[in-house]
């Protein structure tokens, strides 16, 4: 399993790096970890995929929001998976997360930016994988795995 980063125009790279780099790591590393860790507590998942993260600002967010899920604002990840199932090693998809969103969310909700987007890049993946929140048991189902994965990164139940 690999994440591969991507940056919008109009995303400071350096800035978001420099947040990284004061806990002894890179986002592209950090992500690799929370991924492998998911990997270790979701065992139906393969070694062999790949998904693409592009960190955005909310002018692309409400934008892909407006396209894709006929929503007029930006949101903190919107998922896209990627359906070519009869190949052995594919794209698993493409995340979007706003970090501009992110951020202001932590804020708001008293928690630590990197436990938050731990957070985000496990439930958008959850959502490449084919886990919803429609129904009461589904997403139950999705918030358990989350859950589980985050207690063995010591990130704290976020519900």
């Amino acid at each position: 399993m690999l994440v591969e980063i991507d940056f919008s125009e109009d995303i400071d790279q350096e800035e978001i790096e420099k947040l990284f780099k004061k806990e002894g790591t890179t986002l592209s590393l950090f992500l690799n970890s929370v991924m492998k860790k998911l990997v270790e507590v979701y065992r139906g998942l393969g070694l062999d995929k790949v998904v693409v993260v592009r960190i955005c600002h909310e002018n692309e967010s409400a934008e892909l929001n407006r396209q894709y899920l006929s929503k007029d604002y930006p949101t903190n990840v919107l998922s896209f998976p990627f359906d070519d199932s009869d190949k052995p090693t594919i794209p698993l998809g493409n995340l979007a997360i706003c970090w501009s969103v992110l951020e202001r969310e932590s804020l708001d909700q008293e928690k630590f930016l990197l436990d938050h987007l731990a957070h985000l890049f496990l439930h958008g993946v959850l959502h490449l994988l084919s886990f919803d929140h429609q129904t009461e048991s589904s997403a139950e189902e999705m918030e358990a795995i989350e859950i589980e994965t985050l207690a063995t990164l010591q990130i704290a139940n976020p519900y």
